[in-house]
């Protein structure tokens, strides 16, 4: 993602089927988890502390 933007990314919007990506999102936006919004796997954002859509 981070080759794609050509500069620093700083949020990341997870709309996927469960894939076990998150913490891989987390470090694309230089380890802030609060920039990492979940729509999809509620599970490991919790575990994760990400923010979650209701």
């Amino acid at each position: 993602m981070t080759e794609l933007a050509k500069q620093p990314v700083d949020l990341a919007l997870d709309t996927a089927p469960i894939s076990g990506s998150l913490k891989e999102l987390v470090q694309i936006v230089n380890g802030h988890p609060q920039h990492v919004l979940i729509v999809s796997d509620f599970a490991s954002a919790a575990e994760l502390l990400l923010p979650a859509s209701d």
